[in-house]
C-alpha cells in the first residue's frame, strides 16, 4: 500500500519531497503506534473508518486526477493511514512472545521488500495501470475479514458471514464497472517505468476522435472524422504554438526541437524544407504516436525522433556542432508531473546556446496543479529576454485551454504581440524570489490551491 499510494500522488503530482516523504511518515507513525502497546489497536472502532477508506480509494483510484493538489494529498493520506493502522495492528496481535521476536521483524522485513518488489518491478508488467493499489484496498480488507475470524473458535454467525459477502461484492462489482467505464474507449495501453499510457477512440454525440492518454491527462489527439479540426486539443489553430510556429514560418526553411512527442501532433506543421527533431524519453509514446496516430507519417517535412532524455539529447547535439534551431518547444509532461530538470538556470543556459540569436524558446505550461509563470518569469529576467504568455480558452470539446510560454530576444515578435497578449516585462534578477538551479528547486510556493 506505502508503495503504490506513492505511486498514485506521483502521477498527478509532481515528485517532490513531499509525495514521498509524507506516505513513509504515515507508515511510520502508525507502525510506532501499533506496536507501542497490545491495547492500541481498536479493532471494532476502526471499521467504520475502514470501510470508508476503501470507498475513497477506490474513488481516487479512477477520478483522483480531477481534485487539486491538497485533496489529493489528504484523501489519499487518509486512506494509507486507516489500511496502515489495521494492517499493523493485526500484526501487532499475532506478535510471538519475546523468545521469537526476531524472526517475527525478519518476516516483517522480508514481507515489505517482497511487496516494495512486486509494486516496482511486477506490477509493471502485469497491469496496463497502478492495478496494485485497487488490489491492496482489498487485500487490506480480506484481511480485516480473515484476522477477525481466527480470533475466536466459534464459526462466523451467517448474518456477518453474508454481510461481508455483500462487502466484498460490492467493491469487485463496482470496481470492474468502473474499470470498464474507464476503459470502453481504449484500443490500447502500455505500462512501463515511465508510466502508463493509453490511446481511446472517443466517439460520441460531440466527440469523434482518437487521444493520447499519458497518465490521466490528453497528450495529443486526432480527429477520426476527417472534416474535423486536425490540430485540437493544446495545438489549435490559434494556439499559442500556432501563432509562434506562423510567425516563424516567414523567415524560411525552420530547424525546430522538440522535447516531448506525445501523439506527434506538432509534425503537421512542417513543411517539405523544414526539420523538426523530436526527442522522446518513453519509447513507449512513440510506438503509440507511430502505430496509432498519422502525423509522423505523414509530414511533409524531415521528421526525427530520437530517444533519450531530452536536455542529454540536446546537450549532445551542442557537443557536436549542430546547426542551431529557430524555435526550441517544451512540451514534455508526463501526465501532470513536471520534470524540473528542464526548468533550471542551466537547462535554459543550454536552451539559449542551441537556439539562434532571434530564436524562440516555448514552452507548455498548462497544468491542473503548478504555476510555472514564476519560473518562467525568472529565467526572463535572469537571460534578459522578452516573455508572451498566450492563453487560450477551449472553445469545443476537442480543444482544450493551452496555456503556452515564448520567451525571446525577437523585438519585431514581442512587438507583433505584445499589445494582443501582453507581454511580461522583465525587472532585474534581484526582484525575483523563485530560483531554480541543478542543486535547489522547491515546487511547495508554486502549487495551486
Amino acid at each position: 500500500m506505502l508503495t503504490a499510494t506513492t505511486q498514485m500522488i506521483s502521477t498527478n503530482i509532481p515528485p517532490m519531497p513531499l509525495v514521498w516523504i509524507l506516505p513513509l511518515i504515515i507508515y511510520l507513525l502508525s507502525y510506532t503506534y501499533s506496536f507501542s502497546s497490545k491495547n492500541a489497536y481498536k479493532r471494532s472502532f476502526l471499521l467504520p473508518f475502514l470501510l470508508l477508506a476503501i470507498v475513497a480509494g477506490l474513488m481516487m483510484y479512477f477520478i483522483g486526477s480531477q481534485f487539486n493538489t491538497i485533496s489529493q494529498l489528504t484523501i489519499f493520506s487518509l486512506v494509507l493511514l486507516t489500511c496502515c493502522l489495521v494492517c499493523h495492528g493485526e500484526l501487532r496481535t499475532y506478535a510471538p512472545n519475546s523468545g521469537s521476536m526476531t524472526l517475527f521483524y525478519v518476516a516483517i522485513s522480508l514481507g515489505g521488500a517482497l511487496g516494495s518488489i512486486f509494486t516496482a518491478l511486477l506490477a509493471p508488467m502485469l497491469f496496463s495501470r497502478i492495478t496494485e493499489y485497487a488490489l491492496g484496498l482489498l487485500f487490506v480488507l480480506l484481511l480485516y475479514i480473515w484476522s477477525g475470524s481466527t480470533k475466536t473458535t466459534k464459526p462466523m454467525p451467517p448474518q456477518v458471514y453474508a454481510g461481508w459477502t455483500i462487502v466484498i461484492g460490492i467493491f469487485v462489482l463496482g470496481y470492474f464497472n468502473l474499470e470498464n467505464s474507464f476503459s470502453q474507449y481504449d484500443i490500447a495501453s502500455k505500462r512501463n517505468f515511465y508510466g502508463y499510457i493509453s490511446v481511446k477512440d472517443i466517439d460520441t454525440n460531440d466527440i469523434t476522435e482518437r487521444r493520447l492518454i499519458d497518465g490521466t491527462t490528453v497528450h495529443g489527439s486526432q480527429p477520426l472524422v476527417n472534416k474535423q479540426d486536425k490540430k485540437a486539443s493544446y495545438y489549435q489553430e490559434d494556439s499559442g504554438i500556432s501563432t509562434s510556429l506562423t510567425y516563424l514560418k516567414q523567415k524560411g526553411a525552420l530547424n525546430i526541437g522538440v522535447i516531448g512527442l506525445g501523439a506527434g501532433v506538432l509534425a503537421s506543421y512542417a513543411r517539405p524544407d523544414d526539420k523538426i527533431s523530436f526527442y522522446e524519453l518513453n519509447p513507449a509514446v512513440y510506438n503509440m504516436a507511430k502505430k496509432y496516430f498519422s502525423y509522423l507519417n505523414n509530414a511533409k517535412g524531415d521528421i526525427e525522433v530520437i530517444i533519450n532524455d531530452g536536455r542529454i539529447a540536446i546537450k549532445n547535439r551542442r557537443e557536436n556542432l549542430e546547426p542551431l534551431f529557430d524555435a526550441l518547444i517544451i512540451d514534455a509532461f508526463s501526465s501532470d508531473v513536471i520534470p524540473a530538470h528542464l526548468l533550471t538556470q542551466e537547462a535554459f543556459k543550454l536552451y539559449w546556446q542551441s537556439l539562434k540569436k532571434d530564436g524562440l524558446l516555448i514552452i507548455h505550461i498548462s497544468n491542473s496543479h503548478i504555476n510555472l509563470m514564476p519560473i518562467l518569469q525568472a529565467h526572463s529576467q535572469q537571460f534578459e529576454k522578452g516573455l508572451i504568455k498566450f492563453k487560450k480558452i477551449g472553445q469545443l470539446k476537442t480543444s482544450f485551454g493551452s496555456d503556452w510560454v515564448v520567451l525571446t530576444s525577437d523585438l519585431p515578435f514581442l512587438a507583433s504581440f505584445g499589445s494582443n497578449y501582453e507581454p511580461i516585462q522583465p525587472k532585474r534578477a534581484a526582484d525575483s524570489q523563485i530560483k531554480w538551479t541543478d542543486q535547489h528547486y522547491s515546487l511547495l510556493s508554486l502549487i495551486k490551491y
